[in-house]
């Protein structure tokens, strides 16, 4: 048995017939099976837990929408098989299989089950991982930006897996490093593609505040409408917001979800704003 690719333009539509072997009783109810719209729903409302976002871009939602949905495929599999996106690579890239990890408990996948050595080998390989990037990163005078980010969701991994002293060895230990360099303009086409996005709308700091645009709207974005629905803001926390305009300005509606008390802040689009209230709205300056 295995999987057969059939090419299908746009607006066509494929029919199969599985012809069922001579010692095998078919009994299958195909007016039992969901339809296609079913399946797609099923699908997007699993990677849309994980928490989603709207920008002009075309290409972001699918593409974060794939990889999520790969990941989800492949976790069933040994994580040498867990070539997620363009050029992924779990088995030998520590950031990618961490934030694989990440991706997989937001979407609401367990990495406990019945067969304990599940958590155990998660568990084992992740801190395995964040040792070899501590250890290769000590030294950088700048610290890649998505080794930032996979520090961030070891430290969300080890606390959803009840291990919040490896959580916190993690952030005390990230406190360490030099400071991370800016996202790239041009977006990953692996894993790092989710948090590149995230990065540029909610970018979780070190300190435990949390900032939305922190390094400014991309241009490519202004004058149009934003959102970010449930975007994990550590292991107890997401936040929602909304992005309108009155003229040039930003106007900001905002929601956090989870414990009182989390700093928000603008960075570059308005240095002088800052809450720690759950829901509000404000007009930010915009850019300086």
């Amino acid at each position: 048995s295995g999987s057969v690719v059939f090419p299908v333009a746009h607006g066509s539509t494929l029919r199969v017939a599985m012809h069922a072997p001579k010692n095998l009783v078919a009994n299958i109810d195909v007016e039992r099976l969901p339809s296609y719209e079913q399946l797609q729903k099923g699908w997007l409302k699993a990677v849309e837990q994980a928490g989603y976002v709207i920008v002009p871009e075309g290409a972001v939602a699918p593409l974060v929408a794939r990889l999520r949905s790969d990941a989800l495929i492949l976790s069933g599999y040994e994580i040498e098989d867990w070539a997620i996106g363009a050029g992924g690579d779990c088995a030998n890239d520590p950031v990618a299989y961490i934030l694989t990890l990440q991706e997989l408990l937001r979407m609401g996948e367990k990495l406990t089950g019945e067969l304990t050595h599940i958590r155990v080998d998660h568990a084992a390989r992740l801190a395995q991982c964040v040792e070899t990037l501590l250890k290769d990163n000590k030294k950088a005078s700048i610290l890649p930006w998505d080794v930032e980010r996979a520090l961030f969701a070891a430290q969300f991994v080890f606390a959803r897996m009840g291990e919040d002293r490896a959580a916190d060895d993690v952030a005390a230990a990230q406190l360490r490093l030099s400071g991370a360099a800016e996202p790239p303009n041009v977006m990953p086409t692996d894993i790092r593609a989710i948090a590149w996005v995230e990065e540029k709308m909610v970018a979780v700091q070190r300190d435990g505040s949390v900032q939305i645009f922190g390094r400014g709207i991309p241009r490519l974005w202004l004058g149009a409408n934003l959102e970010c629905h449930r975007v994990s803001a550590g292991p107890l926390h997401t936040v929602s917001f909304g992005i309108r305009w009155h003229g040039e300005k930003p106007a900001l509606l905002w929601e956090v979800a989870g414990p009182a008390g989390v700093k928000l802040s603008a960075g570059l689009c308005d240095p002088t704003w800052s809450s720690i209230e759950s829901t509000g709205e404000t007009l930010l300056l915009g850019f300086v």
